[in-house]
Protein backbone atom coordinates (compact mmCIF):
# COMPACT_ATOMS: atom_id res chain seq x y z
CA UNK A 1 0.00 0.00 0.00
CA UNK A 2 1.09 3.59 -0.98
CA UNK A 3 0.61 6.34 0.98
CA UNK A 4 -0.16 10.04 -0.61
CA UNK A 5 1.89 12.63 1.01
CA UNK A 6 1.15 16.77 0.10
CA UNK A 7 4.79 18.30 0.64
CA UNK A 8 4.17 22.13 0.79
CA UNK A 9 7.81 23.81 1.36
CA UNK A 10 9.72 26.34 -0.68
CA UNK A 11 13.30 25.02 0.24
CA UNK A 12 14.27 22.84 -2.12
CA UNK A 13 17.24 21.08 0.28
CA UNK A 14 14.60 20.73 2.90
CA UNK A 15 12.25 18.60 0.65
CA UNK A 16 15.34 16.36 -0.61
CA UNK A 17 15.67 15.60 3.29
CA UNK A 18 11.94 15.02 4.17
CA UNK A 19 11.82 13.02 0.89
CA UNK A 20 14.99 10.98 1.06
CA UNK A 21 13.65 10.12 5.22
CA UNK A 22 10.82 8.85 4.16
CA UNK A 23 12.12 6.63 1.25
CA UNK A 24 14.75 5.52 2.97
CA UNK A 25 12.35 4.48 6.21
CA UNK A 26 9.71 2.76 4.07
CA UNK A 27 11.13 2.54 0.27
CA UNK A 28 8.19 3.32 -2.47
CA UNK A 29 5.47 3.44 0.21
CA UNK A 30 5.01 6.75 -0.07
CA UNK A 31 4.36 8.86 -2.99
CA UNK A 32 4.73 12.45 -3.02
CA UNK A 33 3.73 15.95 -4.60
CA UNK A 34 5.79 18.74 -3.86
CA UNK A 35 4.64 22.15 -4.20
CA UNK A 36 7.08 25.13 -3.68
CA UNK A 37 4.45 28.11 -2.99
CA UNK A 38 1.35 29.22 -0.81
CA UNK A 39 -0.22 30.48 -3.44
CA UNK A 40 0.01 27.55 -5.42
CA UNK A 41 -0.95 25.08 -3.11
CA UNK A 42 -4.15 26.74 -2.19
CA UNK A 43 -5.41 26.44 -6.07
CA UNK A 44 -4.20 22.24 -5.39
CA UNK A 45 -6.78 20.12 -5.12
CA UNK A 46 -6.24 16.39 -4.31
CA UNK A 47 -6.60 13.76 -1.75
CA UNK A 48 -3.51 12.98 0.51
CA UNK A 49 -2.92 10.61 3.07
CA UNK A 50 -0.90 13.48 4.92
CA UNK A 51 0.25 16.98 4.34
CA UNK A 52 3.50 18.67 5.17
CA UNK A 53 3.23 22.24 5.54
CA UNK A 54 5.82 24.78 5.95
CA UNK A 55 4.68 27.63 8.20
CA UNK A 56 6.25 30.49 5.85
CA UNK A 57 5.67 30.29 2.55
CA UNK A 58 5.19 32.70 -0.46
CA UNK A 59 1.86 33.90 -1.32
CA UNK A 60 0.05 32.30 2.00
CA UNK A 61 1.03 30.26 4.93
CA UNK A 62 1.10 26.79 6.17
CA UNK A 63 -1.90 28.21 8.58
CA UNK A 64 -3.95 29.52 5.33
CA UNK A 65 -3.35 26.19 3.64
CA UNK A 66 -4.96 23.85 6.50
CA UNK A 67 -7.55 26.18 6.96
CA UNK A 68 -8.89 25.88 3.08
Amino acid sequence: MSYKILLVEDSLQICEVITDFFHNKAGDDYVFEIIHSGSEALGFSGEFDLALLDIMLPGASGYDICKA
